[in-house]
Formats: C-alpha cells, sequence, structure tokens
C-alpha cells in the first residue's frame, strides 16, 4: 500500500525530486486511489504555500469587493474528473425488436424515452469527484471556501467525457471563520453583497439527469 507523502512542504519538495517519471505516476495513481490529489497538485500548492503568493480568476473588481467584506484570496483552485462510460451504458433502455434489417434495425412505432442509469451515474460521480478535488486544494491552501466556481463537462480524447471545477479559494481576514468550507458560483461582487446582507454560502448543489431515444420506424424517414 502507498504511504501518504511527506506533510512538510520541504520533504515533499525533496521526495517529488527523487522520483522517476514512471515512479511518479504511479505514486499519483495511488494517491487518487487513496481520495488525495495526484502529487504534482500537492507540488503546487506547497510550492504556494512557501512563496504566500496568489493567483487568481478574478477581475479586479471582484477582487476590491471580496477584500472589502473581510476575505482575501489565497489561490486559484481545482478539481477534474474524467470519465467514459461506454456503449454498454446505453443498454437495457427499452429498445427492443428491429423490422428485419438485422440487430441494428429500427423498432416498429415510437421507440420508447428511458433513463441512461449508468452515465447518469457515471457523471454525478465525476462531478463529485472534481468537487471533492476542488476542496482539497482549498484546504491545501488553508482557504475558508472557493468563489467564482465554474463546472463545467466537455468532450475529452479517446471519447471520453471531462468534468472541471475552477474558482478562487478565499480566506476570512479576521478571527471569525465559516465552519465548514464553503462553494459558490457567485461573483465576486455578490458574494459580498451576500456577506453584507448577513449571509454566507453553504455549497453548490447540482442534479444529473441522462435521457435516451433511440431511432424507431418513424425517425428511420
Amino acid at each position: 500500500m502507498s504511504q501518504p507523502p511527506p506533510a512538510d512542504d520541504r520533504s515533499l519538495e525533496s521526495a517529488i525530486a527523487a522520483m522517476s517519471p514512471q515512479e511518479l505516476d504511479a505514486r499519483s495513481i495511488a494517491e487518487l486511489d487513496a481520495g488525495r490529489l495526484p502529487l504534482r497538485a500537492q507540488q503546487r500548492l506547497a510550492t504556494m504555500r512557501a512563496d504566500a503568493a496568489f493567483t487568481s480568476s478574478l477581475s479586479v473588481d471582484e477582487h476590491h469587493a471580496i477584500r472589502s467584506v473581510g476575505f482575501s484570496p489565497v489561490g486559484q483552485v481545482m478539481g477534474t474528473c474524467v470519465v467514459h462510460p461506454g456503449a454498454y451504458a446505453l443498454s437495457s433502455c427499452g429498445y427492443y425488436g428491429s423490422m428485419g434489417f438485422g440487430a441494428m434495425g429500427y423498432a416498429w412505432g415510437q421507440a420508447p424515452v428511458a433513463v441512461a442509469a449508468q452515465v447518469e451515474s457515471a457523471l454525478r460521480g465525476a462531478r463529485g469527484n472534481a468537487m471533492n478535488r476542488l476542496m482539497q486544494e482549498c484546504a491545501g491552501l488553508r482557504g475558508d471556501g472557493v468563489v467564482g466556481v465554474r463546472l463545467t463537462m466537455q468532450r475529452f480524447i479517446g471519447g471520453g467525457t471531462e468534468v472541471q471545477a475552477i474558482g478562487t479559494a478565499v480566506r476570512a481576514d479576521g478571527d471569525v471563520r465559516p465552519p465548514t468550507p464553503f462553494t459558490s458560483d457567485l461573483s465576486g461582487q455578490d458574494f459580498a453583497k451576500l456577506i453584507l446582507g448577513g449571509w454566507l454560502p453553504a455549497g453548490l448543489v447540482m442534479g444529473t439527469a441522462v435521457l435516451i431515444r433511440h431511432d424507431d420506424y418513424t425517425t428511420a424517414w
């Protein structure tokens, strides 16, 4: 079983520098299997902590709005996950029968609309993994939450689907800290309005639905 990487930033840098590319890949896969970030991501966070510098996807106005309500950006964070459910996942969708042109023919009448449960499960899991990795990066920068989260889904090489979450981690300036890290897709200005109104984001919520309808005798024409 793979051991967790050194907790000390300097030790982590030294450990990664001593690894071969093959060993680095193997250890990163082991880290992902254990629910942690790959080693390159851990190294990037360690460098940002050591340099006390931050990157950000915020505009100047957003940055000033967030600072005006007692929060400071600590770094751009992201999480990503690639899934490939495969053609088998579209089976059991209620489409049976053909017009006599072989197994790939069209059904007589109207093909049913059915839930592609396996595809739904894969995409739901991918979004969950992406958001979890985003929050791990936020925690790695000692942030209290992430603002301006953009959750996207696009095609990946080889026919897979990549889900990606990107945002800016922020930290409260004073001693009053949120009880748990939050996520929000609000802009910096809207986040500031929410704080001024006495509220704090709790987190992004999402739902996934995938339906499929095969071609039938009608659509074949």
